[in-house]
């Protein structure tokens, strides 16, 4: 999960951890969940846990914690497909134009995959509906059918209902 364990788990994680068995591709899968839940500490230590520190991983979400725009300085790679998703929702909150600014950026420069547009797609749909944004339809529609979810689903059919788009509802329902 995204969260800190409980301190009584610590032993047992620590044996697994030194397990020469041990699939490090477990803690990047689980960088990606805290960096989902904004856990910035969770994730600076769980990036000490390979058997070699990613310690420049580590400086690179120092600095585009503090500063988005550095975010342009990182090269392409799994760890930081995730640090650029993570930015660019944080941006959203802080900045929505620019968030957008970024991603078009980032996507023209092909150093987002499918699914982490995706993601940003969505969490700016929810953002806009959340906020009864007029354009928050036409970024539902971008949004591939594959990844879609529930919230997603739920918070698009508000956003209908508000504005009387009964065709868009019976839609939405009906999928």
């Amino acid at each position: 999960s995204g969260d800190s364990r409980p301190k009584a788990c610590n032993n047992l994680f620590d044996l697994l951890l030194k397990n020469v068995n041990f699939d490090q591709e477990l803690i990047t899968k689980r960088i990606a969940l805290a960096l989902e839940k904004r856990n910035f500490s969770l994730t600076r230590y769980l990036l000490k846990q390979y058997k070699k520190p990613h310690l420049k991983e580590i400086d690179n979400l120092n600095k585009v914690h503090q500063n988005p725009v550095a975010m342009y300085q990182l090269s392409a790679s799994t760890l930081n497909d995730e640090l650029y998703l993570y930015i660019l929702k944080r941006l959203v909150s802080l900045n929505m134009d620019k968030a957008i600014l970024f991603w078009h950026n980032l996507k023209n420069k092909k150093l987002l995959d499918e699914a982490h547009q995706q993601a940003f797609i969505a969490h700016v749909a929810l953002y806009k509906a959340m906020r009864n944004n007029d354009d928050a339809m036409t970024w539902f529609a971008k949004v591939k059918p594959k990844y879609y979810n529930d919230v997603l689903v739920e918070w698009a059919i508000r956003f209908a209902l508000k504005h009387h788009d009964w065709k868009q509802v019976a839609r939405l329902i009906n999928q």
